[in-house]
């Protein structure tokens, strides 16, 4: 696409996995686009967010897609995403029933069974997220000093 890499794509990237762990199924990006490639998103193509989710969790919802603009300088930079995601409170999600593959299977159980699993996993998913990020603002931090490094010794790519 011409543009050097940076922490842009890695904040895209993790929108679609933030995507899918909210939504409860790893393959739900995949489910809606069937063949998805880095063209495909090129041309602004993105998922829908359930529209579930957006009514339970809209500051998750709207960071999602912050995440995923199409002009990468409007993404916000991983540093600023896990006190979001923070933010976003699980209790939030309470009411949002995530496809869990229930269907996929062909199993119909009663919500109620299920809360506390559901709430457990979402919690457990949003700790994990803000690990994810936290530690690739790390490695975005070390990159940047290593080339800051590399610059003052005059070594370019």
């Amino acid at each position: 696409m011409g543009v050097r890499y940076n922490e842009s794509a890695d904040t895209f990237s993790f929108a679609l996995v933030l995507l899918c762990l909210a939504v409860g199924d790893v393959d739900y990006v995949r489910k809606l686009g069937k063949f998805v490639s880095t063209s495909t998103y090129a041309t602004g193509w993105r998922p829908a967010i359930p529209a579930e989710l957006d009514s339970a969790c809209p500051d998750l919802a709207k960071l999602i897609s912050e995440m995923w603009d199409h002009d990468i300088h409007k993404r916000p930079p991983l540093k600023a995403v896990v006190p979001r995601i923070e933010a976003a409170s699980s209790a939030d999600l309470d009411d949002f029933v995530p496809n869990i593959g229930r269907e996929d299977v062909g199993v119909v159980a009663e919500e109620e069974d299920h809360a506390a699993a559901i709430a457990a996993l979402r919690s457990e998913i949003v700790a994990q997220a803000a690990t994810i990020a936290t530690q690739a603002a790390k490695i975005e931090a070390q990159a940047a000093k290593i080339e800051a490094q590399a610059a003052k010794i005059g070594f370019t790519r």
